[in-house]
């Protein structure tokens, strides 16, 4: 898991596509104090978000393989594929979908520090995401979604 670091070294990291995906698969890159990139591995079935926000952090999502379905509370917001992107604003609640598998995707999220970051469900959570908080493969980490 990726550590969180406050100083000034440079973090060298690298992105190895797992052999196995069920469901859902969150891999933390690197982090600081105010930001954090991963890539999830999402499937059609059971990888899927519910309707959701973070009250402090802003988010930006590419498409590395594959391609995703991003709502938002009322509707179908973008379908994208490999190199699109959306920028989810904090507090803007969303939720995606993997619409061709495997669905690669990279997440870089920035904390605001002034604000206490929570995860905001506005559905229910699905009965996977609640059996792994969303993860699987590993144990849970801070800035995960």
């Amino acid at each position: 898991m990726a550590q969180a670091t406050t100083n000034r070294q440079l973090q060298v990291f690298k992105y190895e596509k797992p052999q196995e995906v069920d469901g859902k698969v969150s891999l933390p890159m690197c982090r600081s104090d105010i930001l954090s990139v991963g890539v999830q591995v999402i499937m059609k079935v059971g990888g899927e978000t519910n309707l959701h926000s973070h009250t402090g952090q802003d988010e930006a999502w590419l498409i590395l393989s594959g391609r995703g379905k991003f709502y938002d509370k009322d509707k179908l917001v973008a379908e994208l594929g490999k190199d699109e992107g959306i920028f989810v604003p904090k507090g803007a609640p969303y939720w995606f979908e993997a619409t061709e598998e495997p669905l690669e995707i990279l997440r870089v999220a920035a904390k605001d520090k002034d604000i206490k970051d929570e995860r905001v469900d506005y559905t229910e959570p699905t009965s996977r995401y609640i059996a792994t908080r969303g993860r699987t493969g590993r144990p849970p980490g801070p800035g995960d979604d």
